[in-house]
């Protein structure tokens, strides 16, 4: 079902691309195959296990060959996160047992640009993996911050994904990249366990990736 509601989403922005933003093309007025181009921005990420936010940035080796870096917070959401109404006083109110795990992935990338000097259109596909350590702050599950930022457990692991993509490169230099793949992240220990539930060790899944940057 999240991976149903998932690709709802990447259908819902690729419809935003191309009939929400058509002013803003222009065909061959920026070449989007430049041998030397650089490219930064935000990115916003969706996958099976929660929604996160960063920063990326990438540059090219030549017109089909880009590296880069990539770091984003992921927040983990859980079957539990739902919030609590009470019918005494008419409000809702959050679970003290919510998982409250956040990711932090600071990957290598490694981007092959495919059809380069064959498209004439401003966009390209895609195929891209990264690699790299997984930082993970596990707060205990309890309801006072104050307590839960004292009780942190931060550990790390080593996480890489894998998949394809499409950049689409806007007049002024705004380049929109979506990106689909799955991850791979697993830990040596359980992460935000609780008397409620088990923690688990796996953190695997499709995740899918908007950046949104400028060329340089």
């Amino acid at each position: 079902m999240k991976t149903k509601y998932t690709f709802t989403r990447v259908l819902l922005l690729a419809v935003l691309l191309f009939v929400g933003l058509p002013s803003l093309w222009a065909q061959g007025s920026i070449p989007i195959d430049d041998p030397s181009g650089k490219y930064g921005g935000v990115s916003l990420v969706q996958s099976d296990r929660g929604t996160g936010a960063g920063l990326y940035y990438e540059w090219s080796l030549n017109s089909a060959n880009r590296i880069g870096a990539h770091a984003n917070l992921l927040v983990v959401r859980g079957k539990n996160d739902y919030p609590l109404y009470d019918p005494w006083t008419g409000y809702t109110f959050e679970r003290h047992d919510k998982k409250r795990l956040i990711l932090l992935p600071v990957f290598a990338t490694y981007k092959r640009v495919l059809f380069v000097d064959k498209i004439a259109n401003n966009f390209r596909p895609f195929l891209a993996a990264a690699a790299g350590p997984i930082i993970s702050f596990d707060p205990p599950n309890i309801p006072d911050f104050a307590d839960r930022m004292k009780d942190i457990q931060v550990g790390a692991t080593f996480g890489a994904r894998v998949g394809i993509g499409m950049d689409f490169l806007y007049t002024m230099g705004t380049l929109i990249s979506l990106f689909i793949g799955y991850e791979q992240i697993e830990f040596a220990d359980a992460l935000d366990g609780s008397d409620n539930y088990d923690g688990i060790k796996n953190y695997s899944g499709i995740t899918v990736t908007l950046g949104i940057g400028k060329k340089y």
